[in-house]
């Protein structure tokens, strides 16, 4: 019973995002959003959305104390993706008949771990809860976007050898940095008020705006052609959304980890496929269209699959 309650509450939370993905993807096939618009949503996302939200919580939430253990999440966001790696490669090894092994690689590698964690989080946990899980999603992402920008991009495209240092220096780094030194300095209690509402105001649009542009991110994978190989995406399926998790929540129980990690751990772990390898891949078509298909596919699943594994996670850690 305790386990579906708990299910049952995850997945109230997951039909409110795909709600609010289901209106990007409506705007989109209204014509009402084009790319230029997708484009103008993402650049205002990414360069002064999200950092005013990472600026804003941790001004007010973080300090070197507490977490104690912030150093850990940035070593998290790569050993999350390495596992995938690891998982990624084991499968086309295994399985000699993924003729796409980049591409599978990629997929099983990378998750949407930024905006779908912080609107899951913001969902179905209490807020204190989802305070703490904010400050550790912003410095898991840190470590992510290094392998993400650094290395995973070569996956995609092999002729790319230049470390992407741009890429990773970005606006929500650059905004987690000056908190931590604003922190670091004990500047907080000189911080203006009119700044710090400023930034919630602006803060509070990452998440939906976020929604709104991954509706019309998979709504454009939809509209591309692709010869459907159903046992590719099967394989992705499987390896992302049930051998990923799986592992993680044998490393949670098996090493007993602190609440907070674990959490985080799982979350990240059961998350779809990450919506940057369609952005990265979108130049050439045809790698688009089955990457994008496959983020498609994998968002659509992670509605039941994540609900699923938190309610298990949730029979041994008490988070309500």
């Amino acid at each position: 019973m305790e386990f579906l309650l708990n299910f049952a509450r995850v997945f109230s939370g997951m039909i409110e995002i795909f709600f609010l993905v289901s209106i990007g993807v409506l705007f989109s096939k209204l014509k009402l959003v084009d790319k230029q618009g997708l484009r103008a949503l993402s650049a205002l996302t990414i360069n002064l959305f999200l950092p005013c939200l990472i600026f804003n919580h941790l001004i007010q939430y973080f300090s070197f104390t507490s977490p104690r253990d912030w150093w850990i999440y940035p070593v998290l966001g790569v050993g999350v993706s390495a596992l995938g790696f690891i998982v990624g490669s084991a499968v086309c090894a295994i399985d000699r008949s993924i003729k796409e092994k980049a591409e599978f690689i990629c997929l099983i590698a990378f998750q949407n771990c930024g905006y779908l964690p912080l609107i899951l989080v913001a969902s179905i946990y209490p807020d204190e809860i989802s305070r703490e899980m904010f400050t550790r999603i912003f410095l898991f992402i840190q470590g992510f976007n290094i392998v993400f920008w650094g290395f995973g991009i070569q996956f995609l495209h092999p002729g790319e050898r230049r470390f992407q240092f741009k890429k990773i220096f970005s606006p929500p780094l650059v905004a987690l940095i000056i908190s931590m030194l604003f922190i670091a300095a004990n500047m907080k209690p000189f911080m203006p008020a009119s700044v710090m509402r400023v930034t919630e105001l602006l803060g509070n649009c990452t998440l939906p705006v976020a929604l709104l542009s991954l509706g019309i991110i998979l709504a454009e994978a939809m509209s591309i052609q692709v010869i459907i190989r159903k046992s590719f995406f099967l394989k992705v399926l499987f390896s992302k959304l049930i051998v990923m998790p799986v592992i993680a929540l044998g490393i949670v129980l098996f090493f007993k980890l602190p609440e907070f990690i674990a959490l985080l751990l799982l979350i990240e772990a059961v998350m779809p496929s990450a919506i940057n390898l369609g952005v990265v891949s979108f130049y050439q078509r045809a790698k688009y269209g089955l990457i994008g298909r496959a983020l498609l596919i994998t968002h659509l699943f992670a509605v039941v699959s994540i609900p699923f594994f938190l309610a298990l996670l949730s029979l041994r850690y008490k988070f309500y």
